[in-house]
């Protein structure tokens, strides 16, 4: 766990930066940097009330709970935000691979996990001939997706992508013509 901050040197510095940013001339500079703060607070006001909620509905406490919390997409992205979630990264993200790639597989194509290297995610997507209508484009952006939700600290998702091997063409030989029936 992390040490405890100094919540009144924090308090301190919040209310400090809350005057520079108030004192910004471009008042569309000011507007932005007011909404930003806005938006990181309603986001960590929500995966507080969704930690709140997962503890009171179903009364779990310990090991369970965090689990249950680490679980849930909101409260589980904003402990990964933090540096705080329970399961290691690459392990999250070798889950997600595992998940995906059985949905890559109803479309024909397969995704291979090659490395993880501190933040950045390796992978090849091999997508399937079989005129599913599935771009490529689109298959690549439902892995980024899927990565990305279960570990959204990672820097980035390199997708290589493969050519399917060429379907092997069964070649028909002309029946022999047998001799007419009378």
């Amino acid at each position: 766990m992390k040490p405890q901050p100094n919540l009144q040197q924090l308090s301190a510095e919040i209310e400090e930066l809350g005057r520079k940013v108030e004192s910004i001339a471009d008042p569309a500079v000011r507007s932005d940097v007011l909404a930003l703060v806005h938006s990181v607070m309603e986001l960590h006001a929500a995966g507080l009330s969704r930690i709140l909620e997962i503890l009171s509905d179903r009364k779990l406490a310990g090991p369970e709970a965090m689990e249950a919390i680490a679980a849930d997409d909101l409260a589980g992205s904003l402990l990964s935000l933090h540096g705080l979630h329970p399961v290691d990264v690459e392990e999250r993200v070798l889950g997600a691979v595992v998940k995906v790639q059985s949905e890559l597989r109803a479309q024909g194509a397969t995704l291979d996990f090659l490395r993880f290297d501190g933040s950045v995610v390796h992978l090849r997507l091999t997508a399937g001939g079989h005129g599913c209508g599935s771009s490529s484009s689109s298959l690549q952006r439902s892995v980024e997706d899927s990565i990305y939700d279960a570990a959204p600290e990672i820097a980035s998702v390199q997708i290589e992508l493969a050519s399917a091997p060429a379907q092997a063409l069964v070649q028909l030989q002309p029946l022999a013509s047998a001799a007419p029936r009378a």
